[in-house]
């Protein structure tokens, strides 16, 4: 304002000394002096002019000017809320050395954490209990998929708190408090338990699905190659699969969804087999006794091999043979491979017949080299009889009990050893 100059701010002694002398009659009259509100309305509509000026002239600084205040403003805005903010995250970390002073002094600081710990709790356990529902009682397939997405949601929940909640001590402190805590370290272990509970469920019950569709996929194509084949060795190959795919679907376990449609399917698909395959299961379990017949005979022939053997042994090659007869003989007349059969166990006859022989002579050559060793004592204990003829006599009968016993026994080498001994002591009292 001081660069505008006003008359009427003058002293009066000025304002004398300024007066014009009279002008001359005739002259113009002056101007009348302008009033005070006068004056003020020129100074006015002056400054007006001149702050316009001022702003078209310098736009930028204005701009400027103002953007620092408006950053200025935030700037404290936000050091004014960072700073209560920046406190409170602190207290709610989730470390016990900064919990446990703050609550118990000021607890209410806590009061998010605790809150967003409970929240989550509450979604988590709600989310589990949907789950339970599908995934221990589920009707479909979509039951579990859909009780594996609330598992997920329930762990995702469970997850967000914190490993041991009994390491946080200030969590007795809302227990009492205006604050509805339903939160517990109790709660917490049950539903994390609950939890490793339901996904080991839903492993098995998705594992039990798998292994049914894989069982389904089985049973279908051996239903199509049976429907392809026509010949009687194609047939056996197609119900073989048959077989074993029914036998995939008694492996489900009977617990899970995936096992009680098994079952059902099971039931079914096992008089569709035996209505279809009734002649093949026959034939089938004339293999099966056939092959344990073979079984049988391989193992007795495998233990008689390198004689000479013992009584016992012979006898249970004995009883090898008579158990694979045995499983040939349950073969019905009216089967078509009876014949087979028949010509099988006659073979099998043949060779009990002749292991029982060798057991036989087994046990006579046994017998006869005792009853020789015995009479070759009683002749040594009379070794001081002189009589030729009683010597003669036993040592005879000595070498006919040697005689007896038969190549291929077990005392048969040291039969001969005997034999010739007693053939010299004989030649001796000739």
């Amino acid at each position: 304002m001081a660069v505008f100059r006003f008359s009427f701010w003058r002293s009066p002694q000025s304002r004398t000394r300024a007066v014009p002398p009279a002008t001359p009659p005739g002259a113009l009259t002056p101007p009348q002096p302008k009033t005070l509100t006068e004056l003020e309305r020129e100074m006015e509509a002056e400054a007006r002019a001149a702050q316009a000026q001022l702003v078209k002239n310098t736009p930028s600084r204005l701009t400027a000017y103002r953007s620092k205040q408006l950053v200025n403003q935030f700037l404290g805005i936000a050091v004014l809320l960072g700073i209560p903010v920046g406190i409170v995250a602190i207290a709610n970390l989730p470390y016990p050395a900064i919990r446990r002073p703050v609550a118990e002094n000021v607890p209410m600081l806590l009061l998010p954490s605790q809150i967003s710990m409970d929240h989550s709790f509450r979604r988590a356990i709600a989310a589990m209990e949907q789950a339970k529902q599908l995934i221990d009682s589920p009707t479909s397939a979509a039951d579990l998929e859909q009780g594996g997405k609330a598992l997920a949601e329930a762990q995702k929940h469970l997850d967000a708190l914190p490993l041991r909640l009994d390491y946080w001590d200030d969590s007795y402190y809302y227990w009492y408090g205006w604050y509805p805590w339903r939160l517990s370290p109790l709660a917490l272990n049950h539903a994390r338990a609950e939890a490793g509970r339901l996904q080991a469920r839903l492993f098995q019950e998705t594992n039990a699905q798998s292994a049914l569709v894989r069982a389904q996929d089985a049973l279908k194509l051996a239903k199509q190659q049976y429907e392809q084949f026509t010949a009687a060795g194609g047939q056996q190959t197609a119900i073989a699969s048959w077989r074993s795919a029914l036998d995939q679907l008694g492996q489900i376990p009977s617990e899970t969804l995936a096992g009680r449609i098994a079952r059902q399917l099971l039931e079914s698909e096992n008089r569709n087999l035996a209505a279809i395959a009734g002649t093949a299961a026959a034939n089938q379990q004339i293999t099966t006794l056939m092959q344990a017949a073979r079984q049988f005979s391989w193992q007795a022939a495998r233990q008689a091999q390198n004689p000479p053997h013992s009584v016992a042994q012979w006898r249970e090659v004995e009883n090898l043979w008579e158990k694979a007869i045995a499983q040939l003989q349950q073969v019905s007349p009216n089967d078509p491979n009876y014949v087979e059969v028949q010509r099988q166990i006659a073979s099998y006859q043949s060779n009990l017949s002749e292991i029982r022989v060798r057991r036989q002579e087994e046990e006579e050559a046994i017998a006869a080299f005792q009853n020789a060793q015995q009479q070759l004592e009683v002749l040594v204990a009379h070794a001081a009889n002189t009589d030729p003829n009683w010597n003669v006599s036993r040592i005879q009968s000595i070498i006919n009990e040697l005689r007896k016993v038969k190549r291929g026994t077990t005392p048969y080498v040291e039969a001969q050893e005997l034999l010739v001994l007693a053939q010299q002591k004989l030649a001796k009292f000739q």
